[in-house]
């Protein structure tokens, strides 16, 4: 990421300041639009995200952002419907790959894959747009699973702005996300919130960091991805499993996600979300040296893998304490 020069910190102040503008604006009209029920918080957070991010976007257009822009909206207006509709979960994810898609043919691809150790990249070929596909796909409902408590959601997205953009995302566009979604963390998300992400939130969110990440230049470092996105990557596949032993269908919902398990471990939401976030930062970590240092990437790895471990040891997935009921709630 480029030295922070006074034009970048005025981008990001502009960001930020639109997005908390924008979440005390809409928070006085969701109950009007269908966007707060009632006993809950407004879910107008990833509307006052995207403006804080669109106003920059209108100020200084850049091409390169289209790929990133574009299948965000969409994504968030895909999530808006589900909040104001509850719309089926099938219909979501098919909407969700098609979205997808077109990121990968406007631009935000994955064409070849580093890893640590090989000399040189591994071009991808005519996988590209699959592995692309799947990829955008995996961390979007990693997002929208993982959005479960107060602030986690919103910060591992924070987290993980951060890491694309020390990994070399966009200068403008990673510092625009950076300052918005850091605005909404801290003025109006973080426990106890006074407004929520909603499925537009987590989804747009999803989107806009999955794209981002696809639109970094050169070869993709596989190994740093995956430990920028492992807590939403991780709970994912998890719940995949877990669906799917059960038999009730992987598009249903349950109570058995990381922070539903973590939550129980406690007793309380707030040290559930401290422990997730811990995780989450020791793997950005690792990502980050590991980026740096290829050549030591054992050493990188070391306290991200231990970081997971404990987290699948505590939620019981490693024959831990926690066995949480499912039952019917938000996937």
């Amino acid at each position: 990421m480029p030295a922070l020069d006074s034009s970048l910190l005025s981008a990001a102040a502009v960001a930020a300041f639109v997005t908390l503008l924008a979440t005390l604006l809409l928070s006085r009209v969701a109950r009007r639009v269908g966007l707060q029920a009632d006993g809950q918080m407004p879910r107008i957070g990833g509307l006052a995200i995207a403006l804080g991010i669109a106003v920059l976007a209108a100020a200084f257009p850049d091409a390169r952002a289209t790929a990133v822009l574009v299948p965000s909206a969409l994504a968030l207006l895909l999530g808006l419907h589900d909040d104001l509709t509850d719309s089926p979960p099938a219909f979501r994810l098919a909407a969700l790959v098609a979205i997808a898609a077109l990121a990968w043919v406007l631009g935000a691809r994955v064409d070849s894959l580093l890893l640590p150790g090989w000399a040189a990249p591994i071009p991808l070929g005519a996988l590209s747009a699959p592995v692309t596909v799947t990829a955008v796909v995996a961390v979007v409902v990693g997002f929208d699973f993982i959005d479960g408590l107060d602030g986690l959601a919103s910060s591992l997205g924070l987290l993980a702005a951060l890491g694309l953009a020390l990994l070399g995302a966009p200068a403008l566009l990673a510092v625009a996300v950076v300052a918005a979604l850091g605005a909404f963390v801290f003025g109006a998300n973080r426990p106890p919130a006074s407004a929520w992400l909603g499925d537009a939130g987590s989804n747009g969110l999803g989107m806009l960091l999955a794209t981002l990440a696809a639109s970094l230049p050169g070869p993709l470092p596989l190994v740093p991805m995956l430990l920028i996105f492992a807590i939403p990557l991780l709970d994912a596949a998890l719940t995949v499993v877990r669906r799917a032993r059960g038999g009730a269908g992987l598009l249903g919902g349950e109570l058995g996600h990381l922070h539903h398990r973590l939550v129980a471990v406690w007793g309380a939401p707030t040290p559930a979300l401290a422990e997730l976030l811990g995780v989450a930062t020791l793997c950005t970590a690792g990502a980050l040296l590991l980026h740096t240092t290829p050549d030591r990437w054992l050493q990188a790895l070391l306290g991200a893998v231990g970081g997971l471990a404990i987290l699948l040891w505590r939620t019981g997935w490693l024959g831990g304490p926690v066995s949480p009921a499912g039952g019917p709630g938000a996937p």
